[in-house]
């Protein structure tokens, strides 16, 4: 035990007294030091200053020795990092980064600084899982650790054993590190440990729920830290929203130009259009950066300026991708960019060496340009109708609707949309069912599930309502189908017959191979204007475009690789996730439910997908022909022209039996569009 520490454990003791030649000083660090020996801070040290003087005194990181000489473009990083209580108080820091930039160093000897300098402090560091808490821990802080030595006396009390590899405390200062995680037993590590410096690291695999949750475990404390670094995955979640939320810091190279060129940009834009004008070209044999509007070449990427891009950003949030890197060429990018040839490959090549976000169109509901492909001239917005579905995406005060009907070339096609705000949005819903003669209405039962049931008392047979969502072998399990042992034993008038499970993923998997064909189709996305909230402001704008393609588009379907799932051992399948990107889709959902509608109207066994194309043609050479006829005609007089005149083989429309809606042959109501049966006579 060193000297300091004996005299501070004397200190401690009571009736014990110390010569003053003799008495440990605690400096502004918090470390307590012998009178003859220098503080481990010393005096008026800065951040990066003391990580340098420990480089030069022999820190070894990941087994190197550390310096910062050769990356100059950590520097400012290194500096958000407070020298002061009074600056770190309620400070948040974020790095959005590509893998192994250097920022997992910062974080640990950030960790350090914390421990020392503003002691007693309790440092909560925390990964998504025990196994990388305990990796860390023991093969990368510690290590870091062993090489200070006076800091690791402090971290073992002059101890040969080092203790806990979850929990290190440095007893003499009152400080500690616990390495924890966020997955796994719910709340069993993010919602019992007080602390004072907050980080997390690779929260790629944290929801922003598990963020907000282990913040609140600064909420007593006198300095409220908050490092937030991690390689990026999809577009406006984990470290993405952060990183937006805050002042988007992009470094700019020096070049021929003013303002610099911002190199890891141009890689993205020019990766995500699949071009190959990137910003590297071939200089005496090997491949250099330059900047495309001045033309110089850029030998050295990290001569330049960090440049806030969001100067109002609630905090300092930066991008740090592998173009800042020394050990990372030019060429190496390249390459492994052309290796990128599968969806899991782009998002590695734009995650972890672009420090980018990324979804693929295959990830997502739709595209706008495949929802902007999915426009029907033809169709009008409809303000009633006959026979439509309708499915709806309730959260008690607020309800969003789509309404469809079904086209005489058997295509999905929407007829209304609306947002509805009100304490009971529920006399809309009924008002909506009788205006549009809707034959099969789903809602999501959740949360107002007393109002919801009401509802479908009122319309039994029409409304049925989602119980609950899971991975199904078949899209939908109807509640009339399938009755439970307990159904059977209750009373008719009781029983939730009008129920239905779904699986999530397959049914907007199903509606997203359905937008991409083309067989759901929307009218005029402007010519539907409509109420729209937004964080409290009200506007009236196109509710279409703006609200439900945007949410169909913020709504990713993700198989998740068997190696990242949590399943059985046994059964390697890829996990179904669906994904709010950067938003709740209530749109999305809303959709998912009139899918369901469809299901239910048309069945679920098979599916009738004529050739859209075709059909589409066909539609295009009526609509042309009507207005060369009738010029002028009103648009919602030419879409009930269209379904009389518009007929596919096979269905009742082209059946000698059919006559105004009815069919002469077995006496019921019938659509032109419907299949016909095996009492078919050609007309």
């Amino acid at each position: 035990m060193s000297l300091a520490d004996l005299l501070a454990e004397a200190m401690r003791r009571p009736g014990v007294t110390v010569p003053p030649s003799l008495s440990p000083r605690r400096r502004e660090s918090g470390e307590i030091v012998a009178p003859d020996r220098p503080p481990l801070i010393a005096p008026g040290a800065t951040f990066r200053s003391w990580c340098e003087d420990l480089g030069r005194a022999g820190m070894m990181v990941d087994g190197h020795p550390f310096s910062l000489a050769d990356r100059p473009a950590m520097w400012e990083v290194f500096d958000q990092i407070p020298n002061t209580v009074e600056d770190a108080y309620g400070r948040t820091v974020v790095v959005q980064k590509g893998a192994q930039v250097g920022a997992t160093v910062l974080e640990q000897l950030a960790a350090l600084w914390f421990a020392v300098r503003f002691a007693p402090c309790q440092c909560l560091m925390y990964l998504p899982d025990r196994s990388m808490a305990s990796y860390k821990s023991t093969n990368r802080f510690m290590p870091i650790a062993r090489s200070i030595p006076r800091l690791h006396q402090l971290l073992t009390d002059g101890k040969a054993r080092e203790g806990n590899v979850l929990t290190r405390v440095v007893r003499s200062l009152g400080s500690g590190f616990l390495f924890l995680w966020t997955h796994g037993r719910e709340g069993g590590v993010t919602l019992s440990f007080p602390g004072d410096f907050l980080s997390l690291d690779e929260v790629q695999g944290i929801t922003l729920e598990q963020v907000d949750r282990v913040t609140e475990r600064l909420s007593a404390s006198r300095i409220r830290f908050r490092l937030l670094l991690s390689t990026p995955l999809w577009p406006e979640l984990d470290i993405n929203a952060f990183f937006l939320a805050g002042d988007q810091r992009q470094f700019h190279s020096f070049c021929e130009c003013e303002d610099g060129v911002a190199l890891t940009p141009l890689f993205v834009e020019s990766a995500l259009r699949g071009r190959s004008d990137f910003p590297v070209k071939v200089l005496d044999g090997e491949w250099a950066y330059f900047c495309p509007t001045c033309g110089a070449v850029i030998e050295d990427t990290q001569r330049g300026r960090w440049v806030p891009h969001r100067p109002d950003g609630a905090y300092p949030s930066f991008h740090l991708s592998q173009v800042l890197s020394p050990t990372i060429s030019p060429r190496e990018i390249l390459e492994a960019w052309g290796r990128a040839d599968t969806v899991a490959r782009r998002q590695n090549f734009f995650c972890r060496k672009l420090g980018t976000p990324f979804a693929d169109a295959s990830q997502v509901l739709a595209t706008l340009d495949i929802l902007r492909r999915c426009v029907d001239p033809a169709l009008a917005w409809r303000e009633s109708g006959k026979g439509c579905l309708m499915g709806v995406d309730q959260m008690g005060s607020f309800a969003v609707v789509t309404i469809v009907d079904r086209r005489p070339d058997g295509r999905m096609a929407v007829a209304h949309v609306e947002l509805v705000y009100d304490l009971d949005p529920w006399a809309r819903l009924d008002a909506l069912l009788v205006q549009f003669g809707v034959t099969v209405c789903v809602v999501e039962q959740l949360p107002s599930i007393d109002s919801a049931r009401q509802f479908a008392h009122r319309h039994p047979g029409t409304v049925w309502l989602i119980t609950s969502y899971g991975d199904l072998e078949e899209f939908v399990v109807w509640g009339d189908v399938t009755v439970s042992k307990s159904d059977r034993k209750t009373a008719e008038d009781y029983r939730d017959r009008w129920t239905l499970r779904a699986d999530r993923f397959r049914v907007l998997d199903w509606a997203a191979a359905r937008l991409r064909e083309g067989y759901i189709c929307f009218p005029d996305p402007t010519g539907l204007i409509g109420e729209i909230r937004d964080q409290g402001a009200i506007k009236h704008g196109p509710v279409l475009s703006e609200v439900f393609w945007l949410h169909y588009s913020k709504t990713g379907l993700v198989l998740q690789d068997p190696e990242q799932a949590p399943t059985d051992k046994s059964v390697r399948a890829a996990k179904r996730l669906v994904l709010k990107l950067g938003l709740d889709p209530h749109a999305s959902f809303s959709l998912l439910a009139v899918c369901l509608a469809w299901f239910r109207a048309y069945g679920t066994t098979h599916f009738l997908l004529p050739g859209v194309s075709d059909a589409a043609d066909r539609t295009e050479r009526v609509h042309r022909d009507l207005d060369r006829a009738l010029p002028g005609l009103p648009s919602a007089v030419a879409a009930q022209l269209l379904e009389q005149t518009v007929v596919d083989p096979g269905t009742c429309g082209a059946c000698s039996a059919f006559q105004e809606g009815f069919c002469q042959a077995r006496g019921f109501n019938v659509k032109p569009s419907d299949p016909g049966c095996p009492d078919f006579l050609a007309g």
